[in-house]
């Protein structure tokens, strides 16, 4: 049997009881391609015509039916018709990623006791002892996918067809099997190639419904170490948790029985610790059909855009805003992007980030906030800036009196690393309108404003501590220049009193503005109320002047 799947030169570097090993294996179902891994052997030109040639008659137990024939057609039509439809514009490439059944573990585990069992394990572990000065060391021809071989083996080169193989240490886990065949056979179907650094993935995810509890029986063996829990999922619906029921699919969560745990289980135990608790050899061969391909999805790498942003609403949040369960603004500027960019993009979500952010009643004004959105999953690959531009035009004539979008932009990833380093540095400019409880001399107002580097410590505001911790921090005011709003009224000695005052001030980044102004109860010291001597000191408005971070760069 095994001379009608190797060449001659791939046989001659196996044990001599590598025969008895594939027959041993035949005898309890598995099927050719399992025969290769099981015997270590990777050559992906070979697995690929095993699979063409597989006999889909029975379900092989080592894999549960994943490398046959009818199993990797369906697969691959699948995810050929979903790519069809997935409007994925600009795709070049692809790489693959593959989930199997974790009790492939166990059966793997089976295989290499099966093969213990029969006294043929030592002599087919002498494979990793054998002298390397024969082989030919060269690199494989990068084309080839063998270049998916994780592993550094020795690569040897088959004089039947001058292709690369290799003799690992292990079998070979049936994921890579299956992601090298998956690879080969949908690039063709797909006519893109398939390369390790692509950023569009192709995921597969495989279930095996009829033996997905067969490991179980270990939690009962202490020296396993094995504790599975059941858990119902959690889904969220709006701005409300809830658990899932009994007929929603995939409702329960399955802790504790990683494929690492099933692995470090079932090599605690010996063959006749498999037998005793009847694994083997009945229930191993006791499979009547294969896997099912349960998730299949394309995953391309997110996208960064980048822009700055203009509020000019009092009633827009920088982000949605929920307390709760109940909305704190309408609307966010986050949104308001979103809606023509995610559409766009044909994207499964955002996730949105800016230099700082703004009250929801404080404008935006100047040059704008820097922002980025990382756009998730995007299925246009290809945006040109000029249709940027025109997302960009769409956004600000949709929300005209609202928001105003400027530099809008495509970035690597790397490019937001200014934004975000910018975090605890970036200077910024505000201007404020104050009430004060009484009027207050020009010459108080011109000797405020002589103040330089004007150090605070401020305590966490009441407002923002439900979801910031109480601590002290210490900011810096600057420049502060403040002046009157109004004509004021003339004072019992005939000069005038102010009591609307304009503040303009440029801070350290995170410095709370308005309890500057009112001292929020002593929690900012000092503040335009201390240093005026006035019982109080209400903000009624204010804007932010200008962001002192140049990013992202002009758009000509």
């Amino acid at each position: 049997m095994l001379s009608t799947l190797i060449t001659p030169f791939i046989l001659s570097q196996l044990p001599s009881q590598a025969p008895q090993v594939a027959t041993l294996l035949q005898s309890h179902g598995a099927c050719s391609l399992c025969v290769l891994r099981v015997l270590c052997v990777r050559k992906v030109s070979l697995f690929v015509a095993s699979t063409a040639s597989a006999s889909a008659t029975s379900t092989c137990p080592l894999c549960l039916g994943l490398l046959s024939r009818p199993s990797i057609s369906a697969a691959v039509s699948k995810a050929a018709d979903l790519f069809s439809t997935s409007a994925t514009r600009g795709a070049a490439n692809f790489v693959v990623a593959v989930r199997v059944p974790v009790q492939l573990a166990l059966r793997a585990r089976a295989a290499d006791l099966i093969i213990d069992h029969a006294g043929l394990g030592a002599e087919i572990r002498k494979v990793a002892e054998r002298d390397p000065k024969r082989f030919d060391l060269e690199n494989p021809d990068p084309s080839q996918l063998d270049a998916l071989a994780k592993d550094k083996q020795t690569i040897l080169t088959d004089p039947h067809d001058n292709l690369p193989f290799s003799i690992t240490q292990s079998q070979i886990e049936v994921k890579e099997v299956l992601r090298f065949i998956m690879a080969h056979e949908f690039a063709q179907a797909s006519n893109l190639a398939f390369l390790p650094s692509s950023e569009l993935q192709l995921e597969l995810g495989f279930d095996h419904p009829p033996t997905g509890d067969e490991f179980e029986w270990m939690q009962s063996i202490e020296k396993c170490g094995l504790t599975v829990r059941k858990k119902r999922k959690r889904v969220r619906e709006g701005s409300v948790w809830r658990k899932m029921k009994d007929d929603e699919p995939k409702s329960i969560r399955i802790e504790g029985a990683t494929w690492n745990h099933i692995v470090n289980a079932a090599n605690a135990l010996s063959y006749q610790e498999f037998v005793d608790h009847g694994y083997l050899p009945t229930k191993f061969r006791e499979v009547s059909s294969p896997c099912d391909l349960s998730d299949l999805k394309f995953l391309h790498k997110s996208l960064w855009v980048a822009g700055r942003y203009n509020k000019y609403s009092r009633g827009v949040s920088n982000s949605r805003m929920e307390f709760k369960g109940e909305r704190l603004a309408a609307e966010s500027v986050e949104e308001l992007i979103a809606a023509s960019l995610d559409p766009f993009f044909h994207a499964d979500n955002h996730k949105f980030a800016s230099a700082g952010r703004e009250d929801v009643d404080v404008l935006m004004l100047g040059s704008g906030r820097p922002f980025y959105m990382e756009i998730v999953n995007p299925r246009v690959l290809d945006a040109t800036q000029e249709e940027i531009t025109e997302v960009q035009s769409k956004i600000n004539e949709s929300n005209a009196g609202k928001i105003k979008i400027t530099d809008l932009q495509l970035i690597p990833k790397n490019d937001t690393k200014p934004l975000k380093d910018s975090a605890a540095t970036k200077r910024k400019s505000y201007s404020t309108l104050v009430r004060l409880s009484k009027g207050v001399r020009m010459a108080q107002l011109e000797e405020i404003s002589k103040l330089k580097d004007l150090e605070l410590k401020q305590q966490t505001p009441v407002r923002v501590m439900q979801s910031r911790s109480d601590k002290e921090r210490d900011k810096i005011v600057h420049e502060l220049k403040v002046y009157p709003e109004n004509e004021g009224s003339l004072g019992e000695d005939g000069e005038r009193l102010y009591d609307l005052i304009r503040v303009d001030l440029t801070t350290s980044a995170g410095t709370y503005v308005k309890e500057f102004c009112h001292s929020d109860g002593g929690r900012t010291v000092p503040s335009i109320k201390e240093l005026l001597g006035v019982d109080s000191a209400v903000v009624e408005t204010l804007d932010v002047l200008h962001v002192f971070l140049d990013w992202p760069k002009p758009v000509v």
